[in-house]
Protein backbone atom coordinates (compact mmCIF):
# COMPACT_ATOMS: atom_id res chain seq x y z
CA UNK A 1 0.00 0.00 0.00
CA UNK A 2 1.11 3.28 -0.73
CA UNK A 3 1.45 6.26 1.83
CA UNK A 4 -1.02 8.05 0.62
CA UNK A 5 -3.42 5.09 1.34
CA UNK A 6 -1.78 4.39 5.00
CA UNK A 7 -1.63 8.05 6.38
CA UNK A 8 -4.73 8.75 6.13
CA UNK A 9 -6.57 5.93 6.94
CA UNK A 10 -4.18 5.83 10.04
CA UNK A 11 -5.71 9.55 10.22
CA UNK A 12 -9.12 8.68 10.35
CA UNK A 13 -8.85 5.86 12.79
CA UNK A 14 -7.35 8.64 15.40
CA UNK A 15 -10.18 10.93 14.20
CA UNK A 16 -12.75 8.81 15.17
CA UNK A 17 -11.33 7.70 18.40
CA UNK A 18 -11.37 11.77 19.30
CA UNK A 19 -14.80 11.69 18.20
CA UNK A 20 -15.21 9.41 20.59
CA UNK A 21 -13.39 10.63 23.61
CA UNK A 22 -15.04 14.16 22.24
CA UNK A 23 -18.36 12.89 22.55
CA UNK A 24 -17.60 10.97 26.48
CA UNK A 25 -16.14 14.52 27.32
CA UNK A 26 -19.31 16.36 26.16
CA UNK A 27 -21.55 14.14 28.10
CA UNK A 28 -19.44 14.85 31.32
CA UNK A 29 -19.76 18.37 30.84
CA UNK A 30 -23.90 18.41 30.41
CA UNK A 31 -23.92 16.47 33.81
CA UNK A 32 -22.00 19.49 35.21
CA UNK A 33 -24.13 22.06 34.12
CA UNK A 34 -26.93 20.55 35.72
CA UNK A 35 -25.44 21.11 39.35
CA UNK A 36 -26.20 23.69 42.14
CA UNK A 37 -23.75 26.65 42.38
CA UNK A 38 -21.26 26.46 44.88
CA UNK A 39 -22.36 28.39 48.05
CA UNK A 40 -20.66 31.80 48.00
CA UNK A 41 -18.78 32.87 51.42
CA UNK A 42 -21.43 34.67 53.84
CA UNK A 43 -19.64 38.44 52.36
CA UNK A 44 -19.54 37.73 48.54
CA UNK A 45 -16.44 38.91 47.14
CA UNK A 46 -16.89 42.89 45.37
CA UNK A 47 -16.96 41.86 41.62
CA UNK A 48 -15.86 43.90 38.40
CA UNK A 49 -17.58 43.18 35.45
CA UNK A 50 -15.08 44.94 32.66
CA UNK A 51 -16.83 44.91 29.28
CA UNK A 52 -14.62 46.08 26.18
CA UNK A 53 -16.83 47.62 23.44
CA UNK A 54 -15.86 48.54 19.94
CA UNK A 55 -18.75 49.05 17.34
CA UNK A 56 -22.08 48.50 17.52
CA UNK A 57 -24.10 45.48 16.46
CA UNK A 58 -27.87 43.75 16.49
CA UNK A 59 -26.97 41.57 19.82
CA UNK A 60 -25.18 43.86 21.49
CA UNK A 61 -27.76 45.56 23.89
CA UNK A 62 -29.17 41.70 24.38
CA UNK A 63 -26.34 40.55 25.64
CA UNK A 64 -25.14 43.77 27.59
CA UNK A 65 -28.73 43.12 29.35
CA UNK A 66 -27.88 39.76 30.56
CA UNK A 67 -25.10 40.59 32.88
CA UNK A 68 -27.35 43.33 33.83
CA UNK A 69 -29.51 40.77 35.32
CA UNK A 70 -27.50 39.01 37.07
CA UNK A 71 -28.69 37.68 40.17
CA UNK A 72 -25.61 38.66 42.61
CA UNK A 73 -25.59 40.89 45.40
CA UNK A 74 -22.06 43.33 44.82
CA UNK A 75 -21.07 43.91 41.26
CA UNK A 76 -20.47 47.02 39.40
CA UNK A 77 -20.19 47.32 35.72
CA UNK A 78 -17.31 49.09 33.79
CA UNK A 79 -17.49 49.59 30.04
CA UNK A 80 -14.89 50.56 28.16
CA UNK A 81 -14.89 52.69 24.45
CA UNK A 82 -11.86 54.48 22.71
CA UNK A 83 -13.83 57.36 22.24
CA UNK A 84 -17.70 58.74 22.20
CA UNK A 85 -17.51 58.83 18.53
CA UNK A 86 -17.85 54.69 18.98
CA UNK A 87 -21.16 53.67 18.41
CA UNK A 88 -21.35 50.96 21.11
CA UNK A 89 -20.50 53.92 23.95
CA UNK A 90 -24.47 54.55 23.07
CA UNK A 91 -25.89 51.05 24.46
CA UNK A 92 -24.40 51.44 28.16
CA UNK A 93 -25.78 55.51 28.44
CA UNK A 94 -29.22 54.20 27.18
CA UNK A 95 -29.12 50.70 29.62
CA UNK A 96 -28.21 53.42 32.27
CA UNK A 97 -31.52 55.11 32.26
CA UNK A 98 -33.50 51.47 32.58
CA UNK A 99 -31.29 49.79 35.20
CA UNK A 100 -30.78 53.03 36.93
CA UNK A 101 -30.10 50.48 40.51
CA UNK A 102 -27.15 48.79 38.51
CA UNK A 103 -23.72 50.21 39.42
CA UNK A 104 -22.52 51.26 35.71
CA UNK A 105 -19.82 53.14 34.56
CA UNK A 106 -18.44 54.21 31.41
CA UNK A 107 -14.77 55.07 30.74
CA UNK A 108 -14.21 56.60 27.77
CA UNK A 109 -10.34 56.09 26.50
CA UNK A 110 -7.56 53.64 26.74
CA UNK A 111 -3.96 52.90 27.99
CA UNK A 112 -1.42 54.45 25.64
CA UNK A 113 1.69 52.33 24.30
CA UNK A 114 -0.98 49.30 23.92
CA UNK A 115 -1.21 47.40 20.81
CA UNK A 116 -3.49 45.02 21.99
CA UNK A 117 -6.72 47.74 21.83
CA UNK A 118 -9.15 45.36 24.07
CA UNK A 119 -6.14 45.54 26.56
CA UNK A 120 -5.63 49.09 26.13
CA UNK A 121 -9.58 49.47 27.52
CA UNK A 122 -9.35 47.15 30.16
CA UNK A 123 -6.36 48.38 31.69
CA UNK A 124 -8.41 52.10 32.05
CA UNK A 125 -11.15 50.01 33.58
CA UNK A 126 -9.49 47.83 36.13
CA UNK A 127 -7.37 51.27 37.16
CA UNK A 128 -10.97 53.04 37.92
CA UNK A 129 -12.60 49.64 39.43
CA UNK A 130 -10.23 50.25 43.23
CA UNK A 131 -12.60 48.41 45.33
CA UNK A 132 -12.85 44.93 42.86
CA UNK A 133 -11.72 41.82 44.58
CA UNK A 134 -12.69 40.07 42.12
CA UNK A 135 -12.94 41.11 38.46
CA UNK A 136 -14.52 39.04 35.53
CA UNK A 137 -14.09 40.18 31.80
CA UNK A 138 -15.82 38.64 28.76
CA UNK A 139 -15.89 39.97 25.09
CA UNK A 140 -18.98 42.25 23.87
CA UNK A 141 -20.67 39.45 22.09
CA UNK A 142 -20.87 37.12 25.03
CA UNK A 143 -24.34 36.53 26.69
CA UNK A 144 -25.04 34.85 30.22
CA UNK A 145 -27.97 32.79 32.63
CA UNK A 146 -28.61 34.85 35.61
CA UNK A 147 -27.05 32.59 37.86
CA UNK A 148 -23.60 33.13 36.01
CA UNK A 149 -21.69 35.09 38.40
CA UNK A 150 -23.01 33.19 41.61
CA UNK A 151 -21.99 29.96 39.75
CA UNK A 152 -18.46 31.23 38.53
CA UNK A 153 -17.61 33.29 41.75
CA UNK A 154 -18.31 30.39 43.70
CA UNK A 155 -16.27 27.85 42.10
CA UNK A 156 -13.32 30.49 42.16
CA UNK A 157 -13.30 31.03 45.80
CA UNK A 158 -13.95 27.51 46.88
CA UNK A 159 -10.17 26.57 47.08
CA UNK A 160 -7.15 29.07 47.63
CA UNK A 161 -5.41 26.93 44.31
CA UNK A 162 -7.84 28.55 42.07
CA UNK A 163 -6.72 31.75 40.53
CA UNK A 164 -8.79 31.92 37.35
CA UNK A 165 -12.54 30.30 36.14
CA UNK A 166 -12.88 30.45 32.52
CA UNK A 167 -16.20 29.37 30.60
CA UNK A 168 -16.61 27.65 27.38
CA UNK A 169 -19.32 29.15 25.36
CA UNK A 170 -21.63 27.34 22.54
CA UNK A 171 -22.73 29.53 19.35
CA UNK A 172 -26.45 31.00 18.10
CA UNK A 173 -25.76 32.49 14.70
CA UNK A 174 -27.58 36.11 13.44
CA UNK A 175 -29.61 34.92 10.92
CA UNK A 176 -27.09 34.99 7.69
CA UNK A 177 -25.41 32.10 5.92
CA UNK A 178 -21.56 33.05 6.88
CA UNK A 179 -23.17 33.37 10.79
CA UNK A 180 -24.71 29.93 10.56
CA UNK A 181 -21.53 28.58 9.22
CA UNK A 182 -19.26 30.59 12.46
CA UNK A 183 -21.87 29.12 14.90
CA UNK A 184 -21.62 25.51 13.22
CA UNK A 185 -17.67 25.70 13.75
CA UNK A 186 -17.76 26.91 17.49
CA UNK A 187 -20.61 24.33 18.32
CA UNK A 188 -18.82 21.28 16.31
CA UNK A 189 -15.22 22.53 16.05
CA UNK A 190 -14.07 24.54 19.40
CA UNK A 191 -16.15 23.31 21.79
CA UNK A 192 -15.41 19.51 21.66
CA UNK A 193 -11.73 20.96 21.34
CA UNK A 194 -12.03 22.42 24.96
CA UNK A 195 -13.85 19.81 26.74
CA UNK A 196 -11.71 16.99 25.19
CA UNK A 197 -8.73 19.17 26.22
CA UNK A 198 -10.10 20.00 29.63
CA UNK A 199 -10.53 15.91 30.30
CA UNK A 200 -7.34 14.67 29.75
CA UNK A 201 -5.07 17.47 31.02
CA UNK A 202 -5.00 20.80 33.55
CA UNK A 203 -5.84 23.92 32.09
CA UNK A 204 -3.01 26.43 31.77
CA UNK A 205 -4.54 28.77 29.46
CA UNK A 206 -7.79 30.95 29.65
CA UNK A 207 -10.70 31.63 27.55
CA UNK A 208 -11.92 35.01 26.09
CA UNK A 209 -15.64 34.59 26.60
CA UNK A 210 -15.16 35.07 30.51
CA UNK A 211 -12.29 34.84 33.21
CA UNK A 212 -12.86 35.62 36.54
CA UNK A 213 -9.90 36.51 38.21
CA UNK A 214 -9.05 37.42 41.84
CA UNK A 215 -7.30 40.67 41.93
CA UNK A 216 -4.04 39.45 43.97
CA UNK A 217 -3.86 36.86 41.49
CA UNK A 218 -4.10 38.94 38.26
CA UNK A 219 -1.15 41.56 40.53
CA UNK A 220 0.78 38.51 40.63
CA UNK A 221 1.24 37.64 36.99
CA UNK A 222 2.14 41.04 36.23
CA UNK A 223 -1.66 42.80 35.49
CA UNK A 224 -3.47 43.39 32.14
CA UNK A 225 -0.29 45.29 31.49
CA UNK A 226 1.72 42.04 31.34
CA UNK A 227 -0.20 41.09 28.03
CA UNK A 228 -0.53 44.64 26.64
CA UNK A 229 1.16 43.86 23.25
CA UNK A 230 0.33 40.13 22.84
CA UNK A 231 -2.09 38.02 20.29
CA UNK A 232 -4.35 35.69 22.56
CA UNK A 233 -4.18 37.99 25.48
CA UNK A 234 -6.51 35.59 27.09
CA UNK A 235 -4.34 32.03 26.30
CA UNK A 236 -1.04 34.38 27.52
CA UNK A 237 -3.22 35.96 30.62
CA UNK A 238 -3.84 32.24 31.86
CA UNK A 239 -0.61 30.99 31.56
CA UNK A 240 0.88 33.71 33.42
CA UNK A 241 -1.34 33.00 36.26
CA UNK A 242 -0.77 29.22 36.09
CA UNK A 243 3.11 29.84 35.78
CA UNK A 244 2.80 31.47 39.56
CA UNK A 245 1.80 28.50 40.66
CA UNK A 246 -1.88 29.12 40.61
CA UNK A 247 -4.72 26.64 39.11
CA UNK A 248 -6.98 27.51 36.11
CA UNK A 249 -10.85 26.01 35.95
CA UNK A 250 -13.10 25.45 33.34
CA UNK A 251 -16.62 26.51 35.54
CA UNK A 252 -19.88 24.07 34.59
CA UNK A 253 -21.41 27.77 33.42
CA UNK A 254 -21.50 27.33 29.48
CA UNK A 255 -21.92 30.61 27.82
CA UNK A 256 -23.43 31.63 24.68
CA UNK A 257 -21.54 33.27 21.84
CA UNK A 258 -23.95 35.31 19.26
CA UNK A 259 -21.86 35.03 15.93
CA UNK A 260 -22.66 37.41 13.34
CA UNK A 261 -20.16 37.65 10.51
CA UNK A 262 -22.62 38.98 7.48
CA UNK A 263 -20.23 37.09 4.44
CA UNK A 264 -18.41 34.39 3.38
CA UNK A 265 -15.36 36.80 3.49
CA UNK A 266 -15.76 37.48 7.21
CA UNK A 267 -16.19 34.17 8.09
CA UNK A 268 -12.57 32.83 6.15
CA UNK A 269 -11.11 35.73 7.67
CA UNK A 270 -12.15 35.22 11.30
CA UNK A 271 -11.43 31.69 10.81
CA UNK A 272 -8.11 32.07 9.21
CA UNK A 273 -6.90 34.37 12.39
CA UNK A 274 -8.28 31.55 14.48
CA UNK A 275 -6.11 29.50 12.87
CA UNK A 276 -2.92 31.86 13.04
CA UNK A 277 -3.30 32.12 16.56
CA UNK A 278 -3.28 27.89 17.53
CA UNK A 279 -0.37 28.24 15.26
CA UNK A 280 1.83 30.91 17.75
CA UNK A 281 -0.14 29.65 21.03
CA UNK A 282 0.50 25.65 20.13
CA UNK A 283 2.86 25.48 17.83
CA UNK A 284 3.73 21.55 18.33
CA UNK A 285 0.06 20.42 18.40
CA UNK A 286 -1.19 17.84 16.18
CA UNK A 287 -4.61 17.64 17.77
CA UNK A 288 -5.54 20.26 14.90
CA UNK A 289 -4.23 18.08 12.15
CA UNK A 290 -5.47 14.87 13.12
CA UNK A 291 -9.10 15.69 14.57
CA UNK A 292 -10.66 16.51 11.08
CA UNK A 293 -11.75 13.37 10.15
CA UNK A 294 -13.76 14.40 6.69
CA UNK A 295 -10.82 16.19 5.45
CA UNK A 296 -8.78 12.92 5.73
CA UNK A 297 -11.66 10.31 4.62
CA UNK A 298 -11.82 12.96 1.61
CA UNK A 299 -8.32 12.08 1.09
CA UNK A 300 -8.56 8.28 1.28
CA UNK A 301 -11.39 7.88 -1.14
Amino acid sequence: MTIWIVLPAAAVCVSMFYYIAATVAAIRFAKRTTSPPPPLPKVPPRVAVLKPLHGSSNSLAANLVSFLEIAYPRVDYYFGVESYEDTAAEIPVALRQRYQYANLTLIVGEEPNCSNRKIAKLVKMADRADKAEVFVLSDADVSVERDYLKRIVGELVSDEKIGIVTCAYGARPGGSFASRLEALYVNTDFLPQILFAEMIEPMHYALGATIAIKRKVLEAAGGFRAVKNMLADDFYLGNFTNTQGYEIKLSDSLVTLTCEEKSFAEFWHHQLRWARTYRTVRPISIATILMHGPFWGLILV
